[in-house]
């Protein structure tokens, strides 16, 4: 990101033109009711609209777009220049320029900055070890008005004390931390009472050094951690095993906010472990913790022993979305308010004898996602005899497979899947999503005579 490029050839009203047509369908979307047909329908141009509505707008399109934007015209650059500055990645391989042409110089455009992400998911552990900016403070200072610090893919923190020194060296009115913590012996206690009241969420995944070690979190502890970020919206833990002292922290945190909790593992498998009796009744304790803010809960790799079920029965939860494998839905499933709060599911593989309790039908949910894993066809609908009956009102079934070749199996299989269909008569989309594409491939079910199912390619 610099300034303008010279020799660009571009056609100044095309590209203009563009985003003024989108910033009218925006602002009509936005603030305007759908008109009558009998009402005259306005226009806006860029001249009159407040260079805030712009910002917003061109966060909505590709860096490329707003690039293009910004190198119509002098005016147009410096419109363009918040939304080309919001979000920077720094990489092994762009952060020397990056650095050269704006960290060495003070750039002026570091203020624009919001979202920093340090590394990238194809980064080495190797390569990871060359380059440590969070523990520069001198680099994170130079981002004044930073709100979003994505380092996953970083070095990792080293202990408590590394990620007090991260959270020290943002800026005040940070708002979201993600990040790994490196375990040492000596780092086992949270080092600080102070309060980050700014936060709304915190990502943490926990490595060990060494990975016999377990999650260093005891009773209190994990009060004092929510204590110092009494705002956390949304909180997600990967851990790299079962740790002994889950349950003490299960137990003795509580977020007033929070609305979304994830507790997974780092290197994640496709089969669910069981918690033991202690920790899953500690889980159960956390739920009522939350109980009239938490909607979101992702539990892909863990499940609670059998004979805690029955303490779920209880349980108030009002989720909406939830990721579990069958045996953790059947075990939530048992709280009285799952089955008319649900509305969006991903269902994982379960390896697991199948609970005796039954699931009562999830009458609100209409999203399920499954995935594909070792060329199980379907696996929740074709291994659990009955499931699809739980599912009156599902409308979309969106499938996430490991090979994009064989999506043509899969529809073969859906269209001989008539009690499916016949359970699930409000099914009316298919969608196929491969690795590393966002969007889909939609299909729409069209039903024909005798109950013959066809697979529409949208």
């Amino acid at each position: 990101m610099g300034p303008m490029s010279r020799g660009t050839r571009l056609d100044t009203n095309a590209v203009t033109g563009l985003v003024s047509k989108f910033l009218q369908t925006m602002i009509r979307k936005t603030f305007f009711p759908a008109p009558s047909p009998s009402t005259r329908r306005g226009t806006a141009s860029l001249d009159a609209t407040p260079a805030e509505l712009i910002h917003e707008i061109l966060l909505r399109l590709p860096p490329s777009c707003i690039l293009n934007f910004g190198l119509t015209n002098r005016k147009n650059y410096e419109l363009s220049l918040p939304a080309l500055y919001h979000r920077v990645i720094l990489t092994l391989n762009t952060m020397p320029r990056f650095y050269e042409t704006n960290i060495d110089c003070h750039s002026p455009s570091l203020r624009w900055v919001r979202e920093l992400q340090l590394g990238s998911p194809d980064l080495t552990i190797g390569d990871a070890a060359l380059w440590d900016v969070l523990g520069d403070s001198s680099i994170i200072t130079t981002f004044p008005n930073l709100r979003v610090l994505d380092a996953l893919h970083h070095a990792p923190m080293r202990g408590w004390t590394g990620l007090l020194h991260v959270l020290e060296t943002l800026p005040p009115a940070t708002l979201e931390l993600q990040g790994s913590i490196s375990w040492r012996d000596d780092l086992k206690l949270w080092p600080t009472d102070r309060v980050f009241s700014s936060y709304r969420k915190l990502v943490l995944s926990f490595t060990w050094e060494p990975l016999s070690e377990f999650f260093p979190v005891q009773n209190d502890v994990a009060q004092t951690l929510s204590g110092n970020f009494p705002n956390l919206i949304s909180l997600s833990l990967m851990l790299p095993h079962a740790t002994e002292n889950l349950a003490a922290f299960l137990r003795g945190c509580h977020f007033p906010a929070l609305g979304s909790f994830h507790l997974t593992l780092v290197h994640s498998t496709w089969e669910s472990q069981k918690l033991d009796f202690d920790a899953s009744s500690a889980l159960d304790v956390f739920f009522n913790h939350h109980t009239s803010t938490l909607r979101e809960l992702h539990t892909p790799c863990w499940t609670v022993a059998e004979e805690a079920i029955r303490l779920f029965r209880s349980s108030g939860l009002k989720l909406h979305h939830l990721c579990a494998c069958y045996h953790m839905l059947a075990t939530l499933g048992q709280s009285p308010n799952l089955p008319s709060s649900l509305r969006t599911l991903h269902l994982l593989n379960c390896s697991h004898e199948l609970t005796s309790h039954e699931l009562p039908p999830l009458r609100a949910l209409t999203t399920v996602h499954t995935w594909d894993v070792g060329g199980v066809i379907v696996r929740p609908f074709a291994g659990f005899d009955g499931f699809a009956g739980k599912l009156p009102n599902l409308h979309t079934l969106r499938i996430h497979l490991d090979d994009k070749d064989i999506t043509q199996s899969y529809i073969l299989h859906l269209e001989a899947s008539k009690q499916l269909f016949r359970l699930c008569a409000y099914l009316q989309k298919v969608v196929f999503l491969s690795p590393g594409r966002e969007q889909g491939t939609l299909y729409s079910i069209v039903r024909g005579a005798r109950g013959s199912i066809k697979l529409r390619r949208v």
